[in-house]
């Protein structure tokens, strides 16, 4: 992956570090990898924080209006509200 010619969003760059997608199905496996691994980056670990509070708080109904109280889109990312610049 590190060298690797990547076209996103219609601009052309090198890969310098390697880099992997991560997938995680269901809040329960969710949990499971908060608990035992998390991220070592701070913004990832509140972002998957908050998921998990708003799941164990809110009812299904509400997840979303409490996420995007929380969260706004900010160049094709999902950015804390008060982390934005």
């Amino acid at each position: 992956m590190k060298g690797s010619v990547v076209i996103k969003d219609g601009k052309i760059s090198i890969r310098t570090k390697d880099a992997f997608d991560l997938k995680i199905y269901g809040i329960e496996n969710l949990k499971q990898f908060y608990e035992k691994l998390n991220f070592t980056i701070e913004r990832k670990q509140q972002k998957l924080k908050d998921i998990i509070d708003i799941f164990n708080i809110h009812k299904p109904v509400d997840r979303v209006n409490v996420w995007l109280n929380m969260y706004e889109k900010h160049n094709k990312r999902w950015v804390k509200k008060n982390w934005v610049k």
